[in-house]
């Protein structure tokens, strides 16, 4: 795939997800962002530090109907 087209793709992907949170693509399958809360993390030396809260975006493969 052209570069050019490549970015094209992941930009309009990026656009609807900023508006919906969620994309299903028939036949591929679904991207989604998931909201992670801020959170408290122990360091191995004992120092507690935050953790900022995050968007992820994850990708579920949709399952083939063929045998």
């Amino acid at each position: 795939m052209d570069p050019k087209k490549e970015k094209k793709v992941v930009q309009l992907i990026k656009n609807h997800l900023i508006k919906s949170r969620k994309l299903n693509i028939p036949g591929l399958g679904v991207f989604e962002i998931n909201h992670h809360k801020q959170r408290q993390e122990q360091k191995p030396d004992g120092q507690v530090v935050l953790s900022p809260p995050k968007d992820e975006v994850t990708f579920k493969a949709q399952k083939s109907s063929e045998k």
